[in-house]
């Protein structure tokens, strides 16, 4: 069944953005929704991101990828931003600084899918895990996509026309990251793509972690006619959901 995110008034967001541009790509229309909900906690410095013309000037790229951001922040009306300042492709070597960081006061946090390939992204997983376990902290885990689709079902943040061309003008922002590989279609599509399977024009999908459960493992491996059954199944008891 699809199943709408949706914030109440109270509930807060922290985004996690392992890299420059991280956060828009996964959850941009998220923050467009809810801006004085989301806050976002920016990992890395970007030094090694696609550098196209940069190539050779890494603290020349960190400036450009932090303005960059910083415009973001600002276009989008954000008020809680925070820097880690850990250099890129190391934050498995600063888990001090990220252990230093308080996510008491959040409902949810949002992170890159545990099965992205990018070494930045793959350690929130089992990091946010183990500091919800030693800390006994309160939020719910949310995956998102930025270069791997999420392998178990997904909820859904609807997006109007309107807040997907908001997305785009976000996008349009990288400048920096847009000279080697085409993000904007990629992400445009991966939204056009997820409303299409909600049943509306443009979706963001995010994975609650805590939801994936033994039988969700085994039904994302199951053959599409099992998927089917299952699915008919359960829009014929109401109460049930995947």
């Amino acid at each position: 069944m699809i199943s709408e995110f949706n914030l109440t008034e109270k509930e807060k967001v922290l985004i996690i953005a392992p890299h420059p541009d991280d956060e828009t790509f996964g959850c941009g229309g998220l923050m467009l929704r809810y801006p004085n909900q989301c806050d976002v906690l920016l990992v890395t410095d970007g030094r090694k991101g696609h550098v196209g013309d940069y190539c050779g000037r890494e603290d020349e790229l960190v400036k450009v990828r932090e303005n960059e951001f910083l415009k973001i922040i600002n276009m989008v009306g954000i008020h809680g931003f925070y820097k880690l300042d850990v250099p890129d492709g190391e934050s498995s070597n600063y888990r001090d600084r990220i252990n230093s960081f308080n996510f008491e006061e959040y409902d949810y946090v949002f992170f890159p899918n545990r099965y992205d390939e990018n070494k930045d992204h793959a350690i929130w997983y089992r990091t946010l895990k183990r500091l919800k376990r030693k800390f006994h902290y309160k939020y719910i885990m949310m995956e998102y996509e930025v270069g791997t689709l999420l392998h178990y079902t997904p909820v859904y943040s609807f997006l109007t026309e309107d807040i997907l061309n908001k997305k785009k003008c976000m996008i349009e922002e990288y400048k920096s990251q847009l000279e080697d590989i085409n993000y904007l279609r990629s992400v445009i599509a991966l939204n056009i793509f997820r409303g299409e399977y909600a049943g509306v024009d443009y979706a963001e999908a995010y994975c609650p972690s805590e939801y994936v459960t033994l039988f969700r493992r085994v039904y994302s491996n199951l053959p599409l006619r099992y998927k089917e059954r299952i699915r008919g199944f359960l829009h014929r008891n109401e109460n049930k959901s995947i």
